[in-house]
């Protein structure tokens, strides 16, 4: 269980503070807990959720984000071909929750884009909105570890990707 005003990242949904925890009587004898979250960056949104929602996880400390920055020039960056295998394994990073995953997903978007743009063609428009959906996801999670602006967080993390 986590405490109030705790940073949590509800799965693709972005980052929330929990702002309550509620209890409601769902019936005469079953009585459940609730976080009320509200997200930290973008559009104002409000959402209640069972405390024991499995998309739900603490955001990575300082150290923790510190740690997979350094990590993410020694991850791999394999690219499927097949567009719907990609397509599947790209849906399957962005559910997960795993940063670590996310970022080695950005990675290899970043390098076929880079590889396409000097073969003067440009990645499918599926693959680009995975990469900006992924981009969020860690812009907002890097922005609120390690006390940045989220808007100065691609630049940064771009420091931190690998050269091929």
């Amino acid at each position: 269980m986590y405490s109030l005003q705790s940073f949590v990242r509800y799965g693709a949904n972005g980052v929330f503070q929990i702002k309550e925890i509620v209890s409601k009587q769902l019936s005469r004898k079953e009585v459940r807990q609730y976080y009320v979250l509200e997200r930290v960056f973008g559009v104002e949104t409000r959402i209640t959720t069972p405390i024991d929602n499995p998309n739900l996880r603490a955001i990575l400390s300082k150290a923790e984000m510190l740690h997979l920055l350094e990590e993410l020039p020694k991850l791999s960056s394999a690219w499927i071909e097949d567009r719907h295998l990609r397509s599947d394994a790209f849906r399957s990073v962005l559910a997960s929750n795993d940063m670590r995953q996310l970022a080695q997903m950005i990675q290899t978007i970043y390098w076929k884009k880079r590889e396409k743009e000097q073969a003067k063609k440009q990645l499918s428009n599926e693959d680009l909105e995975f990469f900006a959906q992924a981009e969020a996801i860690l812009c907002e999670e890097i922005a609120l570890a390690l006390g940045m602006e989220k808007e100065a967080v691609p630049d940064y993390l771009l420091s931190h990707v690998k050269e091929e």
